[in-house]
């Protein structure tokens, strides 16, 4: 709205106004000032009350979720750094498990940091698992593996192996 539109509107409020007696006018004036509370009510004050009166529950809230993300974050620290086994328990652990995955003719011996462990025939499933296990349990890590296909004694599905296997304890 430019000035010269607002010049007429000013001048017929004006007139309007004069034109009212006293008590019209106090009462139009008590009216404007009820109608800019109400509106100061409904826009400032309210929505700014409701949110200090949610506060306590929306902070609780807050702390309950901050405790629960650091309860996994302590977790996560733990899982991603695992307890180190001794070199002895990480070699009775690998010797023991071998026997059980990957069938008794199974050799194990030790070579400084390396564990060079020999088999005969062993079924694909138990090389999986004895595997998992040494790098979970005994932090062994394969190093060098010469692998091949053993010949099948007898009607059995299951694909058996013999070979070598080179291990590095961590």
């Amino acid at each position: 709205m430019t000035s010269r539109t607002r010049a007429p509107l000013r001048l017929a409020v004006a007139t309007v106004w004069r034109q009212r007696s006293v008590r019209e006018r106090r009462l139009m004036g008590l009216a404007a000032l009820v109608l800019g509370g109400v509106l100061l009510w409904q826009w400032a004050v309210a929505p700014a009350l409701a949110t200090w009166r949610m506060a306590p529950q929306r902070q609780a809230e807050l702390d309950a979720q901050t405790r629960h993300m650091l309860q996994l974050q302590a977790e996560a620290r733990q899982l991603s750094t695992p307890a180190r086994l001794p070199r002895a328990a990480a070699m009775a652990s690998i010797e023991a498990s071998a026997t059980a995955w990957l069938g008794q003719g199974v050799q194990v011996q030790t070579q400084g940091e390396r564990v060079r462990v020999v088999f005969a025939a062993a079924s694909a499933s138990g090389l999986r698992q004895w595997l998992a296990q040494a790098r979970e349990q005994a932090q062994a890590l394969p190093e060098a593996a010469r692998l091949e296909q053993a010949t099948a004694q007898g009607p059995s599905p299951d694909v058996r192996w013999r070979g070598e296997l080179t291990l590095r304890l961590h």
